[in-house]
């Protein structure tokens, strides 16, 4: 059993929902060596929180060979690129749909198609994602319920829950109340619950709104319901289908991002330059992101992508479009050791999950990869160093070419430097810490 979330905001999410940050890459075993120096078997992550339990130490396949590894039209690889989880398992996607199991991994359990919520059906032993919106069913995200209908909190079976309650049907509130029972103010619970309305007091005294795309500012002693989720708004709360954000405070309208933050504001997402979007006299700065003038210096002063540095400032993408999201020196827990530096990319046309990994928009010897341990649909990446064998890498400083990302493979024909840790870690993604 997972832990409570560190984020629980109990006014809109499920508490069924609400689940706390599991081991790196879910539950996947320890993984073997994924170099190009060939390791044989799993290594325990250097500073003593590599994965434990009755796997931990099992050898591995770390993938077919490069030649045979997966690509992107592999039946294996059939989801779409924004699912809490990578695909690539025997049989195809096995989680994230409609009657499969919620994809672990992230800090919010999640399920990939967005009239789906991972939630306990009536009966059900375990949470899975079931259909969400209609009367009795879960909300879906933002708040958002079918054909006028209110989200509320319920308490059932010792537990909140955010249920969609039908237009014209009593809200479950200690207050009487009817579903839209205010033309002007729809999905209303009476006289609250809507934009501008009051907030309506829910299960155990919790204060909700019950309209999509509105949240309750102060959940615990009311307030006015406000707008959530468009561009300079506050992001509004996981549902648990996919979404725009990072899976930790929430999620936004289609084209913006909720950045990971206390006072998190849904924000447009920088585009990088390519050679061909920069005007005549200027060229794309692959490192900045930006059309710069001709004539600058080529390569930019400052550490190309995987070399050491002690603050932003050495990085040749210290100013760069995207450092709000992807700071250019990463020196995370310690753990990449000497400093990193990074850049911002777009996401690849064809998704991440490419073989070869994909450049992008990096600079050339850079590929694009996503972020954050538990990612959750960013359409943005990290330039890292590429790599095809460990001597590719700072190797001296505690640094490996990672080309296996999951347990049991594939293994791609390129990777990135790494930090060694995230040998006995399957994150999809650069940061692999826990």
């Amino acid at each position: 059993m997972r832990p409570p979330s560190r984020f629980t905001r109990p006014s809109l999410i499920p508490a069924a929902i609400l689940l706390g940050l599991a081991g790196c890459g879910g539950t996947s075993p320890a993984r073997a060596g994924d170099g190009g120096g060939g390791r044989g078997g799993a290594e325990a992550s250097p500073d003593g929180g590599g994965d434990t339990g009755p796997d931990a130490t099992i050898a591995v396949d770390a993938g077919a060979p490069p030649g045979d590894a997966p690509l992107a039209d592999s039946p294996l690889a059939d989801a779409p690129a924004t699912d809490a989880e990578p695909c690539w398992v025997p049989g195809g996607c096995q989680c994230g749909r409609l009657g499969q199991p919620c994809c672990s991994g992230a800090i919010i359990a999640a399920c990939s198609q967005p009239t789906t919520a991972c939630a306990k059906a009536p009966g059900a032993l375990a949470d899975a994602c079931i259909p969400c919106g209609g009367p009795g069913e879960p909300c879906c995200a933002r708040n958002t319920c079918g054909n006028g209908g209110c989200c509320v909190t319920e308490r059932r079976d010792g537990s909140e829950y955010a249920f969609c309650t039908g237009a014209g049907a009593a809200c479950p509130l200690p207050t009487p109340a009817t579903c839209g029972s205010t033309p002007a103010a729809p999905a209303s619970c009476g006289a609250c619950g809507s934009l501008g309305q009051p907030c309506c007091t829910g299960a155990r005294g919790i204060q909700v709104c019950t309209a999509p795309s509105t949240y309750c500012p102060d959940p615990l002693s009311g307030g006015t319901c406000a707008a959530c989720g468009a561009q300079g708004q506050p992001c509004c709360l996981h549902g648990s289908s996919a979404g725009t954000g990072n899976g930790s405070l929430g999620v936004c309208n289609a084209g913006l991002y909720c950045p990971d933050g206390a006072a998190a504001t849904c924000q447009s997402l920088p585009v990088g330059c390519s050679d061909a979007s920069c005007a005549a006299g200027t060229r794309c700065n692959a490192w900045s992101g930006r059309c710069e003038p001709d004539g600058g210096p080529s390569p930019p002063p400052g550490r190309d992508n995987g070399e050491p540095c002690a603050d932003d400032a050495d990085c040749r993408s210290a100013t760069g479009v995207g450092a709000a999201y992807v700071p250019a020196c990463t020196r995370t827990d310690g753990r990449w050791m000497g400093g990193y530096c990074l850049s911002y990319c777009n996401i690849p046309a064809g998704g991440f999950w490419t073989n070869p990994l994909s450049r992008s928009d990096c600079p050339v010897g850079s590929v694009c990869l996503p972020v954050f341990q538990f990612s959750r649909g960013e359409q943005f990446g990290g330039c890292a160093r590429e790599c095809h064998s460990d001597s590719d890498c700072r190797v001296a400083e505690g640094y490996y070419c990672r080309r296996t990302f999951w347990y049991k493979g594939p293994t791609f024909s390129n990777g990135y430097c790494a930090p060694v840790h995230c040998q006995s870690r399957g994150c999809p993604s650069l940061k692999c810490g826990c």
